[in-house]
């Protein structure tokens, strides 16, 4: 019996792979899932991926998306786009995402818009603790414009060579955990969410109360990138706004999930932008070298490609819908030839992380000898906290990275690759 199932099973996979020819010529999801495949064995219909845009016969060999992922019926196949991909909105949230590395946010706002606009409302800290390291802040800016009509959450990316370490080795040592919207994703970005979004999401409910009307937009860079994508889906998916109220921008974003939650994301995040600066290397990780092809990191959309070294605002960008698009950052290999700190570090020409450098005191040092925040002192306990702008906050987080003990750890990570 057991022998008589392996070999149907091969059977209808082989004609499947035959007769599917008549599938993967299919470029749209309505022609997809109209069209018969299998005819005549049996009586199923050509199967749309989403992630790929690509149509499938029943049972492939080919098709690598999620089962639960599939569209199978035409009522599924559209989309609603709620908004376009705009280069002046991109330049003004990188400017935001400089801004969560700041410890004087209000101040680096109006550093970096002198001419008004924004207004800090609130900012979000709290101790935190993962893999391997203690670190003494996470941390997200809630700032509103009432001229733009918008309510924005900007979230603070990697600060020190520690934490970068413990992101690394968090991502090659401990499977991905199951997430709210579905699907699984990498235990760091995952802890970094789950310590802050408690009273990010309060902060928004209290902001929507006074602006019920107003768009949100989330924002980061690096691990700030990564925690702005689990929280945009995590405000949709807990109904605090509407999905065609929201907008995510992200700069230099690691790989935060896997193909279900790419196709989660997609659908409950549809007016989404991953920006990436030329050959970011960041953009790459975690690496794609899991076995299983559903439980590899995977990329969600909409990725915006600049492939120029220079980027200033007005650079010309590439627009790519399939998620991981071979055609976007992936047609340009990567290896420590064209390794280039900047392409992460820089976007629109602006050092994200150090674009308020001059601003406040100087980072101070804690008992042990670890570089931390001037704002340390406000969230030491374990429990996110709500910091009001007017509070007394003063310093500057800057990126001051150990780059030769990146370039070991990739060195470390190609061997990997190639032993295991």
């Amino acid at each position: 019996m057991f022998l008589h199932s392996v070999q149907t099973t091969l059977i209808l996979s082989f004609c499947g792979y035959v007769y599917g020819f008549s599938c993967s010529s299919v470029t749209d999801c309505v022609t997809c899932v109209s069209q018969k495949s299998w005819v005549p064995l049996i009586d199923k219909s050509c199967n749309w991926c989403p992630l790929t845009k690509s149509c499938h016969a029943y049972l492939s060999q080919l098709n690598t998306c999620p089962a639960e992922e599939m569209v199978q019926r035409t009522a599924d196949c559209y989309e609603t786009q709620y908004g376009e991909y705009s280069p002046e909105s991109a330049y003004i949230n990188v400017l935001l995402s400089a801004v969560a590395y700041s410890d004087h946010p209000q101040k680096c706002l109006d550093k970096l818009f002198p001419n008004g606009g924004f207004k800090l409302v609130a900012s979000v800290g709290r101790k935190c603790n993962s893999f391997l390291f203690e670190y003494k802040e996470c941390f997200a800016a809630v700032a509103v414009s009432e001229h733009l009509k918008l309510i924005v959450v900007a979230n603070r990316g990697t600060t020190n060579n520690t934490q970068l370490l413990d992101e690394v080795l968090t991502a090659l040592t401990i499977p991905k955990q199951n997430f709210k919207t579905g699907g699984r994703v990498q235990k760091y970005f995952n802890d970094a969410f789950n310590l802050l979004y408690p009273c990010v999401s309060k902060a928004v409910k209290d902001q929507l109360s006074s602006y019920p009307n107003y768009t949100v937009v989330v924002t980061g860079h690096s691990l700030g990138a990564a925690i702005a994508s689990l929280t945009a889906a995590s405000l949709v998916h807990d109904n605090i706004i509407s999905e065609k109220m929201m907008t995510l921008y992200t700069f230099g974003m690691p790989r935060v999930g896997d193909k279900t939650y790419a196709s989660r994301h997609d659908k409950l995040v549809n007016n989404s932008w991953r920006i990436i600066h030329t050959n970011d290397y960041v953009t790459r990780v975690p690496l794609q070298i899991n076995l299983s092809p559903n439980d590899q990191p995977y990329h969600h959309k909409t990725e915006v490609y600049y492939p120029a070294v220079d980027m200033p605002p007005n650079a010309s960008y590439k627009i790519c819908s399939i998620n991981e698009d071979p055609s976007c950052v992936r047609s340009n290999a990567f290896n420590l030839v064209n390794f280039n700190v900047d392409y992460h570090t820089h976007y629109f020409n602006t050092h994200v992380g150090g674009a308020c450098k001059t601003l406040g005191a100087r980072r101070k040092r804690s008992d042990d000898g670890e570089e931390i925040s001037a704002m340390a002192h406000l969230f030491r306990n374990d429990t996110c906290k709500i910091i009001h702008f007017d509070d007394d906050i003063s310093g500057q987080n800057i990126i001051h990275f150990n780059w030769p003990l990146i370039l070991t750890a990739m060195i470390f990570l190609r061997a990997y690759v190639l032993f295991y």
